[in-house]
């Protein structure tokens, strides 16, 4: 929230809102920012396939650390068998 500022006449408060306009720093569009950059990388639509894919949750690894990133996950394998036993090496 602004507050009121009642102790400014309409006259000063206009003022300064007129300062305030006249010196704030202008941000820069990215045609500005960037003026060889490419536009649309990828102009054509990319097409939808033709299936979809449906995830679910299965497992959450167990933190192994104290700051991020807490499970740090390098292979994940299913060994096949009587039981399917997924094992995780972080």
């Amino acid at each position: 929230m602004i507050p009121a500022f009642s102790m400014l006449k309409e006259t000063e408060l206009d003022a300064l809102l007129a300062y305030i306009n006249a010196n704030q720093k202008r941000q820069l569009s990215k045609k500005d920012r960037f003026p060889d950059g490419i536009s649309d990388p990828i102009p054509t639509r990319i097409a939808q396939p033709a299936f979809l894919l449906h995830l679910e949750h299965y497992a959450t690894a167990p933190a192994s650390a104290q700051l991020a990133s807490l499970a740090r996950i390098n292979q994940l394998m299913v060994l096949p068998g009587e039981k399917e036993r997924v094992f995780i090496v972080d």
